[in-house]
Formats: structure tokens, C-alpha cells, sequence
């Protein structure tokens, strides 16, 4: 069977791809965005999340500025995941960061996917503890 240079992937149907990115971690998922127009917000609606602030921070280049726009970046990309998903329930919401991610910010996360009814596991590692005054 010689499929030449057809994009078979793609001729199926989005449930079945969704599935199929839920197995990659999510910035992975997103990256596949870059495949094609079909594709551009299909990794948003994996029913696992996987957010890993440490593979961020460790190619961020010496200063402040620079490790400042990366924090703000990843922020942005957590809310606009969870902003694309809407009301849908996830299976699973795993966060790892470090001690820069703003701490409204990480409860903001939790009570997210806590609405949501999270099915199956939520994974947090290195929380930042808050204290309220």
C-alpha cells in the first residue's frame, strides 16, 4: 500500500487525535499545533494536562529580564490551556514549578480543575505555600 506523501494523520477524525495527543505531555501536544490549521488547538482539549515549569526554566539564559518574560510566557500559556477547555473535565492535571511561579496564580490552577470535577489525579510538585495575612 503506497500512501506516497498523503497526510493520513490528519483525515482522522478529532476525537481519535485528541486521544493521541493526550499520550504526549502538553507542551509537546502544542507543539504539534504547528502541523497544520486543523491541528492548531486540538492539543487543548487532551483530556491530560501536563504543565512542567522546570523544562522551561532550565534553558532560560542568565537575567532577570529574560527569566521574567519566560515566567510570564508559561503563565500565560497554563491560563490559555485552561481557557480553551472550558467546562471540559480533565482526567488529569499535573504541575511542576519552582518557586518563581507566582502563588495566586498556582491556586487560580487548582481551583480551575477542582471546578471541573478532575476524574482521576491531580500531581503537584514543589508547591509554593502561601501564607494569608
Amino acid at each position: 500500500m503506497d500512501f506516497g506523501s498523503k497526510d493520513i494523520i490528519s483525515t482522522l477524525p478529532e476525537p481519535l487525535i485528541c486521544q493521541i495527543l493526550s499520550c504526549l505531555p502538553t507542551k509537546e501536544a502544542a507543539l504539534t499545533s504547528l502541523l497544520s490549521k486543523k491541528w492548531r488547538y486540538l492539543f487543548a482539549f487532551t483530556p491530560n494536562l501536563e504543565f512542567d515549569y522546570s523544562s522551561v526554566y532550565l534553558h532560560i539564559e542568565e537575567g532577570k529580564a529574560k527569566k521574567d518574560e519566560i515566567h510570564r510566557m508559561f503563565t500565560d500559556f497554563v491560563d490559555r490551556v485552561l481557557a480553551l477547555q472550558a467546562n471540559s473535565t480533565p482526567n488529569k492535571f499535573s504541575f511542576k514549578c519552582g518557586p518563581d511561579v507566582d502563588p495566586v496564580c498556582v491556586i487560580r490552577w487548582i481551583l480551575t480543575v477542582l471546578e471541573r470535577g478532575i476524574c482521576w489525579n491531580l500531581f503537584f510538585d514543589k508547591v509554593v505555600l502561601i501564607t494569608f495575612r
